[in-house]
């Protein structure tokens, strides 16, 4: 996962990863401010500036067989924190329109 997590540190974001979550756009979230910029923070990223190369060796950047087999086991062991399960359920209880529906699946899964 390490490569995985240096691959994020050197590229960015742009809006994909919210446009694959939300229908509306971040200004105009139905959220509190301090839950805005959490999201913000979390979903839409710029390249670390300090970081001038990256050298991947044995990264499986489309995932692995393994990975996926164990996905369940992953899913029953981890759960989200409670402050964003917390405001993730703010999110749907105000707009449920706001959210596209495979995200409403995976919100209501982890609360």
């Amino acid at each position: 996962m390490g490569g995985l997590v240096a691959k994020m540190q050197v590229q960015s974001s742009g809006e994909n990863i919210w446009n694959k979550l939300f229908v509306k756009p971040l200004k105009s979230l139905a959220v509190g401010e301090e839950n805005r910029e959490t999201l913000r923070s979390m979903l839409i990223f710029e390249p670390n500036p300090d970081i001038r190369r990256v050298v991947f060796i044995a990264c499986p950047h489309k995932g692995s067989e393994v990975a996926a087999d164990l996905a369940w086991l992953a899913s029953w062991l981890v759960k989200l924190p409670t402050r964003i399960t917390g405001f993730a359920s703010e999110i749907v209880t105000l707009d449920p329109g706001q959210v596209l529906a495979s995200s409403v699946t995976v919100i209501i899964r982890d609360t």
